[in-house]
């Protein structure tokens, strides 16, 4: 049991979204100063990177790879080219590019240029998943060109390995070719995850969900975001309306349909603005719990022999426990899991799940205390409520 519930053990990763300042694109008028070499630069880079663009979305390689400058190295060069076929494989829909403030080095007649990239898949518009590169241009002949490139700190999948994926009514799975045997069984299981997520989303859910199944190598080194060491799955906010799965293929077994419905749920329920992420962990994971377990005799949670243990080890006077150390003792993960289900399962079976979800999102999107919140949605005190709910924890883990 203790090794089966830290497997069980998931997470939500907050804080990838990129913020940067983009080149001003306003119309100058006649009395304007003329514009800036970077500037100029700037425009040339993103003329390329439209050619790229299209070259993208119409499947053409060789028109894609067509912008790069001949200095480029080999590995470079094969980067740019396996970005293209993962992104095909994925069913990219629409591309879009900012250009940010370009620099020229010095000694060199290279531009340094940080680029902010969105894909769409399958379908469009959809909302951005901020991707980073970091690029070095040369203009020949009043033409950029390509001359190095490397992915941001937070590499998307695509961005770092070649994929293969399939494509499914709700999910998109994608995986390096080396997993591939793999991947129907994700998508089925996917798919019916895609199903109970639905049902906790704030208003629609998203179009496709995106899991990426991650060997041991990709596992450390999708996104970076160096989740704890117990995990065996996460959601990444690649924006603030977005948010993409990860699972770790060295912890996926006969729980794998639970991992899904759990970082599903979290694809689902989480996006928009979140305020005061650490303060709501208890609420962001006992959502995604209450999806995982998917009505499940509340008492079947492998966490729940652990609750004792986390209650001990929480500063806090109830069960708005904080998220666990990447190194915290299983146990203590474990019951925090389980003590954040309880909770949630307590409000949604008092007040059925519908009014829990609009509870969740009252608090955790649009910051409402929890008091305010209570008093709004269930027209109940919070300090009585979250009283009777403790009790609900204790004594389901008896």
């Amino acid at each position: 049991m203790a090794l089966v519930t830290s497997l069980m053990a998931v997470v939500c990763l907050i804080g990838l979204a990129f913020a940067a300042s983009v080149l001003n694109a306003t119309p100058r008028d006649k009395q304007a100063d003329p514009p800036s070499e970077s500037e100029i630069t700037a425009d040339k880079v993103r003329a390329a990177l439209d050619k790229q663009r299209s070259a993208l979305l119409s499947g053409d390689e060789s028109a894609y790879l067509s912008v790069l400058d001949q200095s480029i190295d080999a590995a470079d060069k094969a980067a740019v080219s396996r970005q293209f076929r993962s992104l095909r494989a994925m069913k990219v829909a629409d591309w879009r590019d900012q250009v940010m403030t370009s620099t020229d080095l010095p000694d060199s007649d290279l531009w340094d240029v940080d680029v902010i990239s969105s894909a769409c898949f399958v379908v469009k518009p959809c909302p951005d998943g901020q991707a980073t590169s970091n690029t070095k241009w040369r203009i020949t002949e009043g033409v950029a060109r390509l001359a190095d490139w490397d992915a941001g700190r937070h590499p998307h999948p695509w961005q770092a390995s070649e994929l293969v994926a399939r494509v499914g009514d709700r999910v998109i799975a994608a995986t390096t070719k080396e997993h591939e045997s793999k991947l129907a069984n994700v998508l089925k299981e996917a798919e019916e995850a895609a199903k109970v997520a639905d049902r906790f989303s704030r208003n629609k859910p998203p179009a496709h969900y995106i899991v990426y199944y991650a060997g041991k190598t990709e596992w450390n080194t999708w996104f970076k975001t160096k989740p704890p060491d117990w995990s065996a799955g996460v959601a990444v906010d690649v924006s603030d309306d977005r948010y993409e799965v990860v699972l770790n293929a060295e912890e996926m077994d006969d729980l794998m349909p639970l991992y899904l419905r759990h970082e599903l749920t979290h694809a689902s329920s989480m996006p928009g603005e979140v305020s005061s992420g650490d303060k709501y962990w208890y609420l962001m994971e006992g959502i995604a719990e209450l999806g995982a377990m998917d009505g499940a005799p509340a008492r079947q949670h492998p966490g729940l022999r652990s609750v004792p243990d986390a209650l001990k080890a929480s500063g806090a006077k109830g069960f708005q426990l904080e998220a666990p150390g990447s190194n915290a003792d299983e146990g203590v993960v474990d019951g925090s899991y389980a003590v954040a289900f309880l909770a949630a399962r307590c409000l949604a079976e008092r007040f059925g799940e519908k009014k829990f979800v609009e509870f969740f999102h009252a608090v955790v999107h649009e910051n409402k205390a929890e008091e305010k919140a209570s008093d709004e949605v269930f027209g109940t005190e919070w300090a009585a409520l979250s009283r009777d709910c403790l009790d609900y924890v204790r004594s389901t883990a008896g």
